[in-house]
C-alpha cells in the first residue's frame, strides 16, 4: 500500500499539496519490477466533500491524472472496518487495505502548516482511520494527534517517503495550497517515518520537534529517534523556506488558526481554497458563503487569479 496525498488538491494550477503523479508512477513501476504485482495507492475522502461535488477519491485522482498500469487506486473511506486499538481513545476503525497490507509506504508532500509548522509523513497516515473532521471540532472525543498515533502504533508504515522536489507549499497555510511554491529539489526516504520527519523539520528550521503537536505526540509515544538517526545526503536547512511564522502578521494568524478553525469556520465550510468549480461545483451557493470564502482566500493568500 502506498499512501500519498492528493485529496487536499483543489486546482491544477497548484500542485504543491499533492504527491507528484510521476513519482507515484515510478514507484509503482519499481515495486512491480521487484515482483509485487498488487500495488495500491490509497487515499480517503476529506472535509472538502462536504462542500463540493465530485470529490470521491477516484474523481480527484482522475482530475490530477493519478493513474498507472502499475497500481490501482483505492478509496479507504469506503472500506473502514472496526478495530479495537490497544492504546488511545476514540479511533475505532481502520481501512482494510492498510490493515492487511504486506508492506505500507507513507509518501507525503513537504508542506508548511499553521499549527504543526510542517505537515510531513507521520501526519500523512491520518486518513487511514476515521475521518479527520471527526477529531477536530468541538464534539470530538479525542484529539487529532491521538488518532494519528493510534494508527502509527498498530499499523505503522515500513517505509516513509517525502516529496520535496519540484513544488512544495510554503507560507502561512501551505497545507491547503501555495500560489508560489518552493522547489527544494529534495527527496527524503527512511524506514522510520518519525526519524525522517525530525530531519526534514530541522531542514525547515523547526529545531524542536515539540513545537509540532504531531511530532510532540509521536516522540511521547515512540521515543525520539534523533540520536540514532544518520543522514545520508544533504543535511542543511532550506535557505529560502519561510514557514508560517515568517513575519508578525503571519505568526499572529497562525497563533489563532486552530481556535478560529474549530469554533468559527462553520465546520470548515469557510476555510477552503480557490477550488476549480468547473470540476468540483460547490454544493452550497448561498451569497454569504461565497463572499466569506472569497474573503478568506484573499486573506490567506491562496488567490490564483484567472
Amino acid at each position: 500500500m502506498i499512501k500519498p496525498t492528493f485529496m487536499m488538491g483543489y486546482h491544477r494550477k497548484d500542485t504543491s499539496v499533492i504527491t507528484d503523479p510521476a513519482l507515484l508512477d515510478e514507484l509503482g513501476r519499481y515495486l512491480h519490477a521487484l515482483g509485487r504485482p498488487d500495488v495500491a495507492v490509497v487515499e480517503s475522502r476529506n472535509i472538502y466533500d462536504r462542500f463540493f461535488a465530485n470529490r470521491t477519491v477516484e474523481e480527484v485522482a482522475r482530475y490530477f491524472n493519478i493513474a498507472s498500469s502499475y497500481y490501482r487506486v483505492v478509496d479507504t473511506s469506503m472500506e473502514q472496518i472496526p478495530h479495537a486499538y490497544f492504546r488511545g481513545l476514540a479511533q475505532y476503525s481502520v481501512a482494510r487495505s492498510w490493515k492487511e497490507a504486506d508492506f505500507r509506504i507513507t509518501f507525503g508532500k513537504m508542506r508548511s502548516h499553521p499549527i504543526e509548522l510542517a505537515y510531513l509523513t507521520t501526519g500523512n497516515v491520518e486518513w487511514m482511520g476515521g475521518r479527520c473532521d471527526e477529531f477536530m471540532f468541538p464534539e470530538r472525543q479525542a484529539e487529532r494527534e491521538t488518532a494519528i498515533m493510534m494508527l502509527l502504533d498498530e499499523f505503522p508504515p515500513q517505509l516513509a517517503l517525502l516529496d520535496a522536489y519540484d513544488s512544495a507549499a510554503d507560507g502561512l497555510i501551505g497545507v491547503m495550497g501555495c500560489p508560489r511554491p518552493k522547489s527544494p529539489r529534495r527527496l527524503y526516504a527512511g524506514a522510520d517515518a518519525l526519524a525522517l520527519d525530525i530531519v526534514a523539520a530541522r531542514h525547515l528550521k523547526i529545531l524542536n520537534p515539540a513545537d509540532s503537536s504531531i511530532l510532540r505526540a509521536a516522540t511521547h509515544w515512540f521515543g525520539n529517534p534523533a540520536a540514532a538517526s544518520q543522514v545520508i545526503g544533504t543535511d542543511e536547512a532550506l535557505a529560502d523556506w519561510r514557514g508560517p511564522y515568517d513575519n508578525e502578521l503571519s505568526a499572529l494568524l497562525s497563533f489563532f488558526a486552530f481556535p478560529v478553525y474549530v469554533f468559527g469556520s462553520g465546520r470548515g465550510s469557510l476555510f477552503v481554497p480557490e477550488m476549480d468549480e468547473d470540476a468540483f461545483p460547490p454544493l452550497h451557493r448561498g451569497w454569504f458563503t461565497r463572499i466569506a470564502r472569497a474573503g478568506m482566500v484573499r486573506l490567506l493568500g491562496l488567490h490564483h487569479g484567472r
